[in-house]
């Protein structure tokens, strides 16, 4: 159906804080959690996370060769798979949480069953080595994770389902849409929709014109999509896909940076998708288009979670052509200096919205008022790489780059 872009734009004539004046503040500060436990296991900063649909587990891989599934009350080791490829860079756990998998630099994403080992190496301090059998108690391995000397090795191969290989190029994020189907995108540009039970393709898009960055999909939301997936890619568009179409239903080129990182609304209606410009964009999918603008830069004079590092600009000597380089000056430094989004994640509500950055910790953002209201950790010294909310929406899990992965709760 065609559709009038003058008429579209025309009626667009709101967005998200103007219409929501009438709806209270949320007090400042009155969102801080509180810190509730510290996961340690891994030896290497931590590639990605992901929560168990039940809430109860959590899924991490790290570049020590290693995916681990915790138990998220304990913080006990539930399972630990030995990688094909250590230099991983995504993981995803499947709606049945029965298969994991992971994608990296090798271009491969690799599909486990979640089983224990049946042989792990010791490494133990002075260089002595012992083989033990297996142990599925989580006491073994919360005792290993202690000594900062020991790392683990298994000659065990049973938890290898299959290898998926169709990309030619690294592989930064992958995601299932029900047990038997996961999507994967890739620096080639290109995203690839497998069944799992066949190790085949089903279906390769290529709307994309540069490196696909990464995904969301929504088998965590209710009601779930099993056909939808959401891609953002370095040429500074996001896309909406129906795995029963060919090309994507929607696409919003407004971004002019890479768009790193994405999060689908509760309710499967309105998308948010980090720019590497430090800005977030919520993009409502029944008004088709961007509703609200989270920026850090708009924020630095209202609150003091925002770190102060922008340069002054230079003196305006310039003549004839220099007002319009002077303009594009600022443009550079007031976005150059910005520190990018790395990961955002919506509340259980969808009220509030979780995002780390570059060079500052952990802000909370009011969806409606695009105002900082709160913060976890220390916004000026944690250095957050990744953030992920619970299905349950009872618990906050960061990753950073200390190895080890922070538990966060209301506490209430």
């Amino acid at each position: 159906m065609f559709v009038n872009k003058k008429h579209k734009k025309s009626v667009q004539d709101a967005s998200l804080p103007t219409i929501s004046q009438q709806v209270d503040h949320i007090p400042r500060n009155s969102c801080n959690l509180n810190h509730f436990n510290t996961f340690t296991g891994h030896h290497f900063k931590i590639a990605s996370l992901r929560w168990g649909k039940n809430s109860k587990t959590l899924l991490t891989t790290s570049q020590d060769g290693f995916m681990i599934v915790w138990d998220a009350v304990t913080g006990y080791k539930k399972h630990a798979i030995p990688l094909e490829n250590p230099w991983v860079l995504t993981c995803a756990y499947s709606p049945s949480e029965s298969v994991l998998a992971s994608a990296g630099l090798d271009n491969v994403c690799t599909i486990y069953k979640q089983v224990g080992f049946q042989r792990i190496e010791v490494v133990e301090p002075g260089g002595k080595s012992s083989l033990r059998t297996k142990s599925n108690s989580p006491n073994y391995f919360q005792s290993q994770s202690h000594s900062s000397t020991s790392t683990f090795s298994s000659s065990s191969s049973s938890s290898l389902q299959v290898r998926l290989k169709g990309h030619t190029a690294y592989i930064p994020d992958c995601g299932f849409l029900s047990n038997h189907n996961i999507v994967t995108v890739s620096g080639d540009s290109t995203c690839i929709l497998w069944d799992i039970t066949r190790s085949s393709p089903l279906f390769k898009y290529t709307d994309h014109t540069s490196d696909v960055l990464c995904l969301a999909t929504s088998y965590q939301q209710l009601p779930a999509n099993p056909y939808l997936f959401v891609t953002g890619s370095s040429d500074g568009t996001m896309k909406i896909w129906d795995t029963r179409t060919k090309f994507s239903v929607r696409s919003v080129n407004s971004m002019a940076y890479d768009v790193n990182c994405l999060s689908i609304f509760p309710d499967s209606n309105a998308i948010a998708s980090g720019v590497d410009d430090g800005s977030i964009h919520l993009y409502d999918v029944r008004a088709d288009c961007i509703v609200s603008k989270y920026c850090l830069e708009t924020q630095k004079n209202k609150t003091n979670y925002y770190p102060n590092q922008l340069p002054p600009l230079l003196p305006t000597t310039l003549r004839g052509g220099g007002s319009r380089i002077l303009s594009l000056q600022q443009s550079i430094q007031s976005t150059a200096n910005l520190p990018g989004v790395t990961s955002i994640d919506f509340s259980k509500s969808g009220r509030l919205l979780y995002s780390t950055y570059s060079e500052s910790g952990c802000l909370i953002w009011d969806v409606l008022k695009g105002e900082v209201v709160g913060s976890v950790g220390n916004a000026r010294t944690s250095k957050f790489s990744h953030v992920s909310v619970s299905p349950d929406g009872e618990a906050l899990a960061t990753v950073g780059w200390d190895a080890s992965i922070g538990i966060w709760t209301s506490g209430l």
